[in-house]
């Protein structure tokens, strides 16, 4: 079992989000094409981004990292496809809030199977960020008492380079 196991029920993802710094959780229009999207994600180094109708504003899902592949899988031929195609709706994304556990966002990224879930205000509706799977792990990483010892998650990074 590891020691960092502990950690995760004692941190809110609003603790996380100021310690580490959250992700915004980058936007794209609806209008946009599945290769833009790829180019947007490629471009900001992301896994995810939020999709957005523009002449409402509001949210209408989410592009992951898997539901390009998935798509460019079944459909390569139509990398121009529009984002709503292969997005995942907003009715079926996860999301969570800042006064929410990390053990929480832990436990519902685990039974969906998602790995990016957006952080909205539970008052407002405000989208605060993007919390990610390597957003957990990193910070479990580095609360694990052998990889203090080794330098942390730094140290292990440069050691494999």
């Amino acid at each position: 079992a590891f020691g960092a196991a502990k950690h995760v029920g004692r941190i809110s993802v609003g603790e996380l989000v100021v310690e580490r710094g959250l992700r915004a959780a980058p936007e794209l229009s609806e209008a946009c094409s599945v290769r833009e999207g790829v180019g947007a994600l490629v471009e900001q180094r992301a896994s995810s981004a939020l999709v957005k109708n523009v002449a409402s504003g509001e949210i209408s899902g989410i592009l992951t990292a898997r539901d390009l592949l998935r798509w460019l899988h079944e459909r390569p031929d139509a990398p121009d496809a529009p984002l709503t195609e292969v997005a995942t709706p907003e009715a079926k994304v996860a999301w969570c809030a800042p006064e929410d556990s990390l053990e929480r966002a832990q436990s519902v990224m685990r039974a969906l199977g998602v790995r990016n879930l957006p952080v909205a205000d539970a008052r407002t509706g405000a989208v605060l960020g993007m919390l990610t799977a390597k957003d957990v792990g990193d910070y479990l990483f580095e609360r694990e008492p052998c990889s203090a010892s080794l330098g942390g998650k730094e140290a292990f990074l440069r050691a494999g380079k």
